[in-house]
């Protein structure tokens, strides 16, 4: 999902356009609604014993990804 956001900000910058505004957005609606999916995804198939491991994992992986967009 961050690379989709990441993408329509890029060529939203390189390209303005009113198209462009528009889906990213959607995007930023629709990011609240993925996220939660995917973690209900998560909780629904991991067991509970590993979900803090899962979750954590999932969490470092976004923030060592943040930084990207910046370069």
């Amino acid at each position: 999902m961050n690379i989709i956001s990441w993408g329509s900000s890029i060529i939203l910058l390189i390209h303005p356009s009113i198209i462009f505004l528009g889906f990213g957005m959607i995007i930023w609606i629709l990011y609240p609604i993925i996220e939660a999916a995917g973690q209900t995804v998560i909780k629904s198939i991991v067991p509970f014993e590993c979900q803090g491991r899962v979750f954590g994992f999932a969490s470092s992986v976004e923030s060592f990804a943040n930084p990207l967009p910046s370069f």
